[in-house]
């Protein structure tokens, strides 16, 4: 008796116009569904990419929010490192310790002494630079007094040409300020690396060390700080100080997941046709 009330009160019918077709041609299914006050046509593969597609923008917009949440981490790590004068501390002591670096968004502000090895420098691209492409130099720094690496992003670059300068040898090492931290993982739309043809897209210690035969390097990274004022490498601010613009991103994903589901809606879904009230001209 319930069930007979529910299809009263919804007097739902269906239509499968595909049904009579050949078999060959079922792929092609309409579903028609009539309620009370709402009339459906419904298209099997416009529904199904109707769906995948707003399930995709809704996975943007989530991936989007969490991406806020780690820069906002960031931010505040950073403002709390800044605080402390760093001019006088080594970065030396920290390598050690890269839970650290890997939980809470911890980073560390301060100098280190050693060499570069510029013969073993890659350039991570595309980078952008004043709305210019062009690439981030990552060169290995032996550390003074120790047989470990670490690589250093020195700044921005605008061609792989760069040619880095070389250690003056009157000075067989020198002293770079930085930040060190840990390295960002890069998403699943950033391209593999391909090391024999010197393309890197990504930060890969474990390919950096086949590549360059370089065995003991730590899986940290150090942002080189420098003032210049022209020139490069052109310091690369924007991941000292990285903008947090991910809830507008966010926000724009999940409108353009709506927007689909209204056109969707719009196209399929229509209102049953009004019509005046009967006159009886007997």
């Amino acid at each position: 008796m319930g069930a007979r009330r529910c299809l009263e009160y919804l007097c739902f019918g269906y239509n499968i116009s595909a049904s009579k077709a050949p078999k060959g041609l079922r792929h092609s299914i309409t579903i028609q569904i009539q309620t009370r006050g709402l009339a459906m046509k419904i298209p099997f593969w416009a529904t199904i990419l109707s769906v995948l597609g707003f399930m995709f923008l809704c996975y943007l917009g989530v991936w989007q929010l969490n991406r806020a949440q780690w820069k906002a981490g960031v931010l505040q790590a950073i403002d709390k490192e800044y605080e402390h004068d760093s001019k006088h501390r080594s970065l030396s002591e920290f390598f050690k310790d890269k839970a650290f670096f890997d939980q809470n968004h911890g980073i560390r502000r301060g100098y280190l002494e050693g060499k570069f090895i510029h013969d073993k420098s890659i350039f991570l691209g595309p980078r952008v630079h004043n709305k210019i492409a062009g690439y981030h130099l990552i060169t290995p720094f032996k550390i003074k007094g120790q047989n470990n690496f670490i690589m250093v992003n020195r700044g921005w670059v605008p061609d792989k040409g760069y040619k880095p300068q070389g250690q003056d040898a009157s000075h067989p090492f020198q002293k770079i300020m930085g930040v060190l931290m840990a390295y960002p993982e890069d998403n699943m739309f950033v391209p593999q690396n391909n090391p024999q043809k010197e393309e890197w897209y990504r930060l890969d210690f474990e390919q950096i060390r086949k590549a360059g035969n370089i065995d003991n390097l730590f899986d940290l990274i150090v942002i080189e700080e420098r003032v210049v004022n022209d020139g490069f490498p052109a310091p690369v601010d924007i991941y000292i100080r990285p903008n947090n613009n991910h809830m507008q991103y966010a926000a724009f994903w999940f409108i353009m997941g709506l927007v689909l589901m209204v056109v969707y809606m719009m196209r399929f879904v229509r209102m049953p046709e009004k019509h005046g009230p009967h006159v009886d001209e007997s």
